[in-house]
């Protein structure tokens, strides 16, 4: 992604991204935005924005295939 680029003042929505997207693909039970967004330090409209573009970032894909895991 040439325009994205990771730094001190960025680096902490992208791991709360991360952090919420996975959450949400791996379990049943997840915080709402509104929770992830009062602990990342950023308002709930940025946090669903930040969620939709980690998420078209990795194209959608939310979880690992059986062989990715016997690789490992």
């Amino acid at each position: 992604m040439p325009t994205f680029t990771i730094s001190s003042l960025t680096v902490h929505r992208f791991i709360i991204a991360a952090v919420s997207v996975g959450s949400k693909a791996l379990s049943d039970s997840f915080c709402t935005n509104g929770r992830y967004a009062r602990v990342g330090g950023v308002s709930i409209a940025e946090m669903n924005l930040l969620e939709k573009e980690f998420c078209e970032a990795i194209d959608w894909r939310l979880t690992v295939s059986p062989p990715s895991f016997l690789s490992v």
